[in-house]
């Protein structure tokens, strides 16, 4: 199914031959995870099935909540992020300024305006100590700190030294960074395999995967 809105207001969803499934009834919605989405009723965030059927209450504060992964999904309540199970508790208790989904067994959190990494347990295993951090990627993590960027295992420790002004996210075997006035792509043990002219644009990634 796809989200849709026919008056840019009201969004439902649709099936494969464009009829609505599950009616126009949502300000907000998020893509289907693990069978649940996230859909805005009133200002508050609930979680439907795939029958449209309400599973978890409006309980939940804007920003939308995150997809379910691993059986968990983020979610804001009293200006607070935390973990609800399929149930709508709260498994990880609502600590955080910032939450995103999980990847790899991981899931960034933000406290005191600085980034880490939980466990699905709830266990804090990365500090929070960075200024941006990506999510994980085949064991790396994209993060800067005191202005310098690098790439940092699920454990937090450096694999590739932040000396780079911006880094982006691994596809594949290689990531661009930028040092100075030049770019550069690197593989995964941190050596420069191409560096760009200085002063060159670099026209495609997409901006949220800098760090």
């Amino acid at each position: 199914m796809a989200l849709a809105s026919t008056d840019g207001e009201n969004i439902g969803y649709i099936d494969l031959t464009g009829e609505f499934a599950i009616p126009l009834r949502f300000t907000g919605c998020s893509r289907f995870s693990e069978g649940l989405a996230a859909v805005c009723i009133d200002d508050r965030w609930a979680y439907i099935d795939r029958d449209g059927n309400l599973e978890i209450p409006t309980v939940f504060e804007t920003p939308s909540p995150r997809n379910f992964r691993d059986g968990i999904a983020g979610a804001r309540i009293d200006g607070c992020w935390g973990f609800i199970d399929r149930s709508g508790s709260f498994v990880i208790m609502p600590v955080y300024e910032q939450a995103q989904s999980f990847f790899e067994g991981r899931a960034r959190v933000k406290r005191n305006a600085k980034w880490g990494m939980i466990d699905t347990d709830g266990r804090l295993v990365v500090e929070c100590q960075f200024e941006k951090l990506g999510e994980l990627n085949a064991g790396m993590a994209a993060a800067k700190l005191d202005g310098k960027a690098g790439f940092v295992s699920a454990a937090g420790k450096w694999l590739i030294e932040p000396k780079f002004d911006r880094t982006l996210s691994f596809v594949h075997e290689l990531a661009a960074v930028e040092l100075g006035e030049t770019y550069c792509y690197i593989q995964r043990d941190g050596e420069i395999v191409w560096t760009s002219r200085p002063l060159a644009s670099l026209q495609y990634p997409p901006s949220p995967l800098f760090v």
